[in-house]
């Protein structure tokens, strides 16, 4: 499968399992809302999810050939690129077992080696706010009429 990314058609290595018609469309962080609207109004997309806290996208299925190519000349798009299919390893995880097994079968110690990362002289602090009930991931609300 391919990924398109500013008009150009790039292709993962052999053997990447993707989600057949499924496509993450990344947009510019100036992307106006009438850029994206391009891309929802397009007769051949449908938008699964929109993303747009952390990234500035949408993952959408399309009916049709070159529909990826299309969307990726649309103004204010940055890249599109097929949803990868990842799986986990069949290993289970038995709920015994050190850290360190644990850390192994996450690949965390291979990272802390060739990083150098040990945890000498780290600090860490947590700030916890409290929840944002009004944020629209939690149902925009709480305690009042007509919340979830």
């Amino acid at each position: 499968m391919s990924a398109v990314e500013g008009g150009e058609l790039h292709s993962y290595p052999n053997g990447v399992p993707v989600r057949r018609n499924s496509y993450i469309v990344e947009f510019h962080d100036d992307a106006h809302d009438a850029h994206l609207d391009t891309v929802r109004n397009h007769p051949s997309v449908k938008v699964k999810h929109h993303h747009g806290h952390l990234f500035k996208g949408m993952t959408v299925t399309v009916d049709g050939a070159g529909i990826p190519q299309q969307l990726s000349k649309h103004q204010g798009v940055k890249r599109v690129w097929p949803n990868r299919i990842h799986t986990l390893s069949s290993s289970k995880y038995s709920g015994k077992g050190s850290s360190q097994t644990l850390h192994e079968k996450t690949g965390l110690l291979k990272v802390a080696k060739e990083f150098g990362l040990d945890g000498k002289g780290v600090k860490i602090g947590i700030i916890d706010t409290g929840v944002d009930y009004g944020h629209p991931d939690l149902g925009g609300c709480w305690k009042e009429e007509g919340c979830p």
